[in-house]
């Protein structure tokens, strides 16, 4: 473990060294060093000076040469590096063994409580989590699942000011176009691979642009129980056809959870195929355009959709991103950036390792003190430490 935590750390900063040579060192080593504080419970750059006694002032300074440029790259590009790495070592194996990885592009947003006044990028927001209308920051985000690993392609936080259109089908268009031009450089469609929404983002305008524009052919979207469609003859809205829709638990390939596959056509957004499913004691419902898909590839598909909710859930919970308080836009971008590369860092070393962000946090504190082990891979840290001997 030590060897490939060792190399890992090393390559990430040859890394960023390669894609940011204009970038001095010691910014470099701070942004790593924010990075691997959070094995050890360290969230903020206060917390990282306190700890290893070096002056927080240098710490910031380093931190804001990071330029908005650059922070943006961060949220797109080193993503899909390891996306596409994963790809073409997955694409080289059996059609079966491809199958069973289930590749699936998922697009959500996230809500990040912020309480205070002076931290910008902060405008009310509906919250899933709260069923309510709270203050906070709003984060939209591309995943690609790949198996069981979750890989952020693109992050962007969402604004409600400023010239440009800011509503999120434009930003989610302006995201999926850069992803595109990316995956193309490397000789990749991701056209290829199905892509789901949460049900906040159905229309059919959205249908159009993804079927026409970008050419995908398997596109599902989680339904509304208010939609109408007409099923059987009986137009009825969603809740009205699950009072009355029977399902089956026998269907092949469905491991026992009750379905219905049903052709339906809404006066808003023709016609779609729907999965009628049962799931927590509760009938939901999948909109699916494009190809015609079988019961078990939808339930499959939907089922790497809640992968997203992972990264989500590292990000607020595992990382504590509400723990930093940078007050203007470069620092909310680069609060962002921190807490996104941080995922990035640990998803690529438990998947070298096997190991949760849990499972390392717990090894290196049992066989690291933390002065020790930022004293061992960062010079910066050994250069305060000997400044205050």
């Amino acid at each position: 473990m030590e060897n490939k935590l060792t190399k890992f750390l090393r390559s990430l900063k040859w890394l960023l060294q390669t894609e940011f040579k204009k970038q001095n060192e010691d910014a470099i080593e701070t942004f790593l060093m924010m990075i691997f504080g959070h094995v050890f419970g360290i969230f903020t750059p206060n917390q990282l000076a306190q700890t290893l006694k070096i002056d927080k002032n240098k710490i910031y300074r380093e931190l804001k040469t990071w330029s908005p440029y650059q922070m943006r790259k961060m949220f797109c590009e080193f993503g899909c590096r390891e996306a596409v790495k994963e790809i073409k070592r997955i694409e080289k194996m059996s059609p079966a063994t491809k199958s069973r990885y289930r590749i699936t592009l998922t697009i959500d947003d996230t809500v990040i409580d912020r309480m205070g006044r002076l931290i910008k990028m902060t405008y009310n927001w509906y919250s899933g989590r709260w069923k309510k209308t709270v203050k906070g920051q709003n984060i939209i985000g591309i995943a690609i699942t790949i198996g069981n690993r979750v890989i952020p392609l693109s992050v962007r936080l969402v604004a409600k000011q400023g010239r440009g259109n800011t509503t999120k089908p434009e930003i989610f268009k302006q995201m999926l176009n850069e992803l595109v031009e990316l995956f193309q450089n490397e000789g990749i469609d991701l056209n290829e691979f199905p892509i789901s929404f949460d049900s906040w983002y159905a229309s059919i305008d959205l249908v159009e642009l993804l079927r026409d524009e970008y050419h995908f052919n398997q596109i599902l979207i989680h339904a509304k129980g208010n939609y109408i469609f007409t099923i059987d003859g009986t137009k009825d809205s969603l809740s009205g056809h699950k009072k009355e829709m029977e399902l089956f638990s026998d269907q092949w390939g469905c491991s026992q959870t009750p379905v219905a596959r049903k052709s339906g056509e809404s006066p808003t957004f023709g016609t779609a195929t729907l999965l009628f499913f049962k799931a927590m004691n509760q009938i939901q419902c999948i909109m699916c355009f494009g190809r015609k898909l079988r019961s078990c590839e939808i339930l499959s598909i939907w089922h790497q959709h809640h992968g997203i909710e992972y990264l989500w859930r590292c990000l607020k919970s595992d990382f504590q991103y509400h723990c930093m308080r940078f007050r203007d836009k470069n620092g909310a971008l680069l609060t962002l950036a921190i807490k996104v590369m941080t995922y990035f860092a640990f998803n690529c070393l438990g998947f070298k390792t096997t190991m949760t962000f849990r499972q390392i946090s717990i090894y290196i504190q049992q066989h690291f003190d933390v002065c020790s082990f930022f004293r061992e891979h960062f010079h910066l840290a050994n250069v305060y430490n000997a400044g205050h001997s």
